[in-house]
């Protein structure tokens, strides 16, 4: 979590934005909304946690080893805890899919997707 500067315009203003460029978030852990001073991140059992959405992820297929380039990779599907990532098979290459029904939004698979 980071403060956003102005993405979301002047309302949005140091509101806090889910940063995956060094780690995703746990599965195991709600410490964000213990330490949130604003109470804007709820308060949520971990199992409850669990079963809610954040965000959704999403595919670029431009970017993506295995979509553009034809070569396996599915780093993203050995990564998700959530089970969101399938497999679908291009040109003899599984590609990822996302199962939005399984998928949290938690970033797993952007913190560790190599491309």
């Amino acid at each position: 979590m980071k403060p956003d500067f102005g993405t979301a315009g002047l309302s949005g203003l140091l509101a806090p934005v889910v940063d995956y460029t060094k780690a995703h978030c746990f599965e195991y852990c709600n410490e964000c909304a213990k330490v949130c001073p604003t109470g804007a991140i709820g308060r949520l059992a971990l199992e409850a946690k669990r079963n809610r959405a954040i965000g959704l992820a999403e595919v670029h297929r431009g970017k993506c080893i295995a979509w553009s380039d034809g070569q396996y990779c599915m780093v993203c599907h050995e990564f998700c805890p959530y089970l969101a990532i399938e497999a679908v098979e291009r040109n003899g290459v599984n590609c990822p899919v996302v199962k939005p029904d399984m998928c949290r939004g938690c970033g797993a698979c952007q913190v560790n997707c190599p491309a």
